[in-house]
This record gives structure tokens, sequence and C-alpha cells, in this order.
């Protein structure tokens, strides 16, 4: 407490250096005012030398910490960090200081195209280097389940031996990425926090007429497929290869080249008959490659948005599946249309609900965030509940925590309320630490604040 007090008192002093800090202040006079100076000197006195290092972390900026040697390991939340505050910047530095470790730019890329994959791709786009281009590949992959047409497109602007130099990279690995919507990865012991985050990517046949030369494709298939399962087959015997012109709904193959193609140009070009007919005796790959292509052809108009979204119960009764998340282009529908999309959403089947639930507050959260947070406080527990609600709070906080913790203090007595305390005090530690340390320091004791000073001590 004494040592709060004091800290406190710092922040009151008048301007102009004592004769004990004159020096300190003068010699940071170009960057900042005296009284500036000695509110960080006084805090430095207060803190251990661990403390130290992790309020430097937290608040200097990635070019200042590399280029003051500073030696510490970003972890994700570090990195989610630097991107909610500055991805541009960040990668500015890292893409033309020599002295920035090139898998910081993979790390920062990989992290700023799972949250705002637009401006992510249009920033690489714009950077004419072997790292920017490394980091462009590694980005694709990320974005590949949520902006396959802009997959495509970054593919096709691509001269030929720009594809050839990442071909193998690109089509002959499996990439483990990030749901949509889903949570920062983080070591937690919340309630809301949820397992099973990540999925299995790869590019498939339906990228293959973006590169540039049948030698390409060729390329790219035979590599793709080489990484396939092989039948088992007895020795001695042979096998007759399938026929690449066929598909049967009830036996479709995913892991088939062939009949991936050519069901998935045939959903482009005789969607309805295909999809009726795969709704008749399809199995679950092509029950779910007839949702997938649905959910790709969802206007991007937005005006047409909310008609489009009633569009959709008639082929999930039919198909009996769920769509996995928002259609790719979502992104502004929430915003123009949050309540009449929440609406909606509340109609569908759990799973649905489930599965939107923390992409459809993430966005919504950023335009109208009371409206957002009660939607997703409202939901079932079952709903995905608390992640919504404690990802759309993360978001708030950053961008108005005085505001946003008062909503959590109004929160009702239980679980969400407290894991809302630990997560608002986490974020609000990333952008003024004193202030988060201040507020968690005077909530009544609870397990939230408990976990909240755990957090805070990081």
């Amino acid at each position: 407490m004494i040592a709060m007090a004091g800290f406190a008192a710092g922040w009151s002093l008048p301007d102009g250096p004592e004769p004990s800090d004159s020096a300190a202040v003068a010699s940071n006079a170009v960057e900042t005012t005296g009284r500036e100076q000695r509110k960080r000197d006084l805090s430095e006195q207060l803190l251990d030398e661990q403390e130290r290092m992790t309020l430097h972390k937290s608040t200097a900026s990635l070019a200042e910490l590399l280029a003051t040697g500073h030696e510490c390991q970003f972890n994700e939340e570090d990195i989610v960090r630097l991107v909610t505050m500055n991805p541009a910047g960040a990668m500015d530095f890292l893409l033309t200081n020599p002295v920035a470790p090139s898998n910081y730019a993979v790390m920062v890329t990989e992290a700023w195209a799972r949250r705002d994959p637009d401006r992510a791709i249009a920033y690489l786009r714009t950077k004419s280097s072997y790292l920017a281009d490394d980091c462009l590949a590694k980005a694709l992959p990320v974005i590949y389940l949520s902006r396959p047409k802009l997959v495509a497109e970054v593919l096709r602007s691509k001269s030929a031996q720009w594809q050839e130099r990442y071909l193998n990279e690109l089509f002959g690995e499996t990439f483990r990425v990030r749901k949509s919507g889903a949570p920062p990865e983080q070591e937690s012991d919340d309630p809301f926090f949820d397992d099973g985050q990540w999925t299995e990517v790869r590019f498939g046949a339906d990228l293959l007429d973006c590169l540039a030369s049948d030698y390409l494709r060729e390329k790219a298939k035979a590599r793709w497929e080489r990484n396939e399962d092989d039948e088992p087959t007895t020795p001695g015997r042979q096998t007759s290869p399938p026929d690449p012109h066929t598909w049967n709904p009830a036996t479709y193959d995913k892991n088939d080249y062939h009949q991936r193609s050519q069901l998935f140009d045939e959903l482009r070009t005789n969607s309805e008959e295909t999809v009726n007919l795969i709704a008749a005796n399809g199995n679950e790959a092509a029950r779910g490659l007839a949702m997938s292509s649905i959910m790709g052809r969802f206007p991007s108009d937005p005006e047409k948005w909310p008609e489009a979204l009633e569009s959709l119960e008639a082929p999930m009764q039919q198909l009996g599946v769920i769509p996995s998340g928002p259609p790719s282009h979502f992104e502004m529908g929430p915003i123009l249309y949050g309540e009449a999309a929440g609406q909606w959403i509340d109609r569908q089947p759990l799973a649905l609900r489930r599965a939107w639930a923390l992409s459809f507050v993430e966005r919504w959260v950023q335009v109208d965030p009371r409206a957002a947070l009660a939607w997703a406080e409202a939901l079932p527990k079952e709903a995905n509940r608390d992640a919504a609600f404690q990802i759309g709070l993360q978001i708030w906080t950053h961008e108005d925590p005085l505001t946003a913790v008062a909503r959590v203090e109004d929160l009702p007595q239980g679980e969400l309320r407290e894991a809302a305390i630990s997560n608002a005090a986490a974020t609000w530690d990333c952008i003024d630490p004193a202030a988060a340390r201040q507020w968690v320091g005077g909530l009544a004791e609870s397990p939230g604040k408990t976990r909240a000073l755990e957090r805070l001590k990081r």
C-alpha cells in the first residue's frame, strides 16, 4: 500500500526537475517532459527486476525492444499486443532493420493475418523483398479458410517465378491454424477458455487454376498428392486406378484429387442440381463441400445480407450441415446489421450459434460494444457465451478501458464476472499497467481479482 501511494503521488508531482533528478531529465528532454520522466523513474524504483522487464516489454515498441538489445522471448500474447497496437509499424521495422529476427516478422504476419486478413495482405502486397515474400507466403495458409477468394487473387497476381519458389511450401505442407474467430491462445484457467481452436489446412484443387502454367499445376498437384495417405494394397495384387471423371455422392472421397476437382466444378456451374443430388444421397464429405460452396456464394453487397442469411436456413436443413463460421466476407455485416443478424443467429440451431458467436461478437463490438456484449451475455452458456463475451470485452477494453471495466463491475456475481475481471485487467495492463493495477487493487476480494493479480505479475 505504501508503494502504491508513492506511485500515485508521482503522478501529481509539479512540472520542473528536482535537483536529484535534473541529470536524468536533461538526458531525456528530447523524448519526454520532466514530469513524465519522474513518473517513469519512480515507477521503476517501486518494481523489482522482473517487474521492470515485464513493464518494459508490455509498453515499449518492438523497434525499441530490439534496437536497444533487449533480450526477451515473445509469446503469442506479446505478438497479439503488437498487432493490436500498430501492426504496420511493427512490420515496417521488422522488414527493414537488420537487427530484427526474421521469425518475428513471420509471427507478427500470421497474427495480423488472423486478426485482419485484408489489411495484412494489402500491406504485404506493397512490399518487395525476400522477407516480405516469405511473410506473404506464410500468411496465405492462415487466411485460406476465411478468405479463399483473396488467396486466389494473390496467387494469380504473382509471377511464375514467385509461384514456383513457394510451390512446395504452399501445396506440399499441412498447416495448423487458428479457427476463424477463435480467442488468442493463452495459458489460462478462466472458465471461458476452450481448447480445440486449431484446424489442419492445406491448399487444394480449387487453387490449382490460379497457377501460371500447366507445368506448375502438374508440379503442385504431384506435390499435393504425394502427401496423401496411400490406400493399403495387397502385395502382388494390381489395383485399378479410379476413373478420374466420375464421382458418387455416397462414396465421395475428399482425398481424391479428381473427384474433388470435378465436384467443385459442378457445384460452381450447376449448383442447385448438384446440391439436390448430394442432399439425397451424399456422404458427410460431399455435404460439407456443398455447404462450403453455398457459403462461398454469399453476396458481397451488404444490403443483401439480411435476406441471404434467411436463405441459408433451407440448405442447412436440406444438407444437415451447420456452416463452421460466418461467410468469409461477412465482416461488415454485424457492423451494418448487428441487431438483425443477432436475431437471426438466435433463431438457429445451437451448433450454429456456438460456431458463429465469437466471430460475430468480435466484429460487432468494434462498432457497438454495449449491444454486442449484451447479445453475448444473453446467449446460452453452451452456445459459447463466455468465450464470445470475453473476446468482445478484450477488444472493448483495449479501445475504451474505463467504460469497459465499468461494464465488468455491473456484471452479476458468477463465473462470467470473475473471468471478465481477469481478462479486462490483463488487456488494460498492455495499455496502462498502473491504471490496471489500481483498478484491480480497488476491487473486492474474489477469485477473479486473485487471477487478475497473478496475471499482472507476469
